[in-house]
């Protein structure tokens, strides 16, 4: 369960009948997706929601550069994120462009379809796990406001999952041995993992499911 989803969940993701799975969108497509399909056969309606995803396609891109953008800057260590500052800052401070719904609406969405997602898994007799970690500036400003481990618990025991995989414990433990610990557990300039990252998370993962 990826820090990025509470905030998808909230403010992009949306289902419209005529499309066979929820696209991306913000509220300005959404009213501009419903005037096209009020007005429009269903015939094109394939050809204009490729056009709107090739359009966010790009957004997409131009979200993560602004992250990467973020961690470049000079006046602290770590970067703040807009999609995970919602952890360490109150929300009168959080964008209200980025943020168009509150938190709440992305906390509810999350947890029904992660427990969807538990009823599938258990259709098939699969055990269903979530795995969470932490964001470079989760690290470094903390969950001050925000409990991404307790919510991912209230999410777990909502969803009946087999267990929560945390790698918080693993990640504080390197940051406060390593001087370093950025660079070890992230790509630079980035949130994703780094070789040495990926690695402790596949350890972990192993550890606790076999």
């Amino acid at each position: 369960m990826d820090i990025t989803d509470l905030h998808d969940e909230s403010n992009r993701w949306m289902i419209i009948d005529q499309a066979l799975m929820p696209i991306v969108v913000n509220q300005q497509v959404h009213r501009e997706l419903e005037n096209q399909i009020n007005n429009i056969e269903k015939l094109y309606f394939t050809k204009n929601l490729i056009t709107f995803a090739r359009y966010y396609s790009r957004k997409i891109k131009y979200n993560f550069s602004e992250i990467i953008d973020n961690f470049l800057s000079k006046k602290k260590e770590i970067g703040s994120t807009q999609y995970g500052n919602f952890i360490y800052l109150p929300n009168k401070d959080l964008d209200k462009n980025f943020w168009i719904n509150n938190l709440d609406v992305g906390k509810n969405n999350l947890m029904e379809n992660t427990k969807k997602i538990s009823q599938l898994a258990e259709n098939i007799k699969a055990n269903f796990y979530i795995i969470i970690y932490p964001w470079p500036d989760t690290l470094y400003f903390g969950e001050k406001v925000f409990s991404w481990q307790n919510f991912a618990k209230e999410t777990c025991d909502y969803s009946k999952c087999k267990k929560i995989i945390s790698l918080f414990k693993e990640f504080n433990e390197i940051k406060y041995k390593n001087s370093k610990w950025q660079e070890h557990l992230y790509l630079k300039n980035d949130v994703h993992f780094s070789k040495e990252g990926a690695a402790i998370v596949a350890k972990k993962i192993i550890s606790e499911v076999f």
